[in-house]
């Protein structure tokens, strides 16, 4: 399990206690006979914490789709160069590295370390498949998926590298 797993599931368990902290100072606080006491209000802040942040992530997931655009085909074409590469490729190389997509449904990568996928080929991009929007085709050869990693503020195309829980992925962005 990697660094960032290992985080998100000590949060989660903090996140529990913190809740059933909160209950344990709440059931306290109603036991009570004075109706304004600190304890009562101490738990229900207790247990709001982790509830509000359920509630984020809730409607962050919900309403991803709603507020970020999917780029089309019209959209995607154009030069991309790396922007993040998860410490697979030195910062200072970045520039090195083109991704293109042409308005006729091919593509250029230049070799890149970590990507196994021809210099040219043919592109589709189909918004059925989470994690898989993009696929490249060599000649003959099967499909190889990306992935658009879609923001606020733009997307992204994501080259997933080994084991998808790893973290580790090389991301190209386009250029202005």
């Amino acid at each position: 399990m990697n660094l960032m797993g290992i985080g998100f599931l000590l949060l989660m368990f903090i996140l529990a206690a913190l809740f059933i902290i909160g209950a344990i100072v709440l059931m306290m606080g109603l036991s009570k006979k004075d109706k304004r006491n600190p304890t009562r209000k101490m738990g229900l802040i207790l247990m709001g914490i982790p509830l509000g942040i359920a509630a984020i992530a809730f409607l962050y997931d919900s309403c991803h789709d709603t507020f970020t655009a999917k780029p089309t085909n019209k959209d995607l074409v154009g030069i991309y160069h790396i922007t993040g590469a998860s410490g697979l490729i030195a910062k200072s190389q970045y520039h090195l590295y083109k991704l293109e997509f042409r308005p006729d449904g091919t593509f250029y990568l230049s070799h890149t370390p970590n990507i196994d996928i021809c210099e040219t080929g043919k592109y589709v991009v189909d918004w059925q498949f989470e994690l898989n929007e993009i696929s490249f085709q060599c000649d003959n050869a099967g499909f190889t998926p990306a992935h658009i990693d879609r923001s606020f503020s733009g997307y992204r195309i994501e080259f997933i590298i080994g084991d998808p829980d790893s973290g580790e992925s090389i991301f190209f962005t386009k250029d202005k």
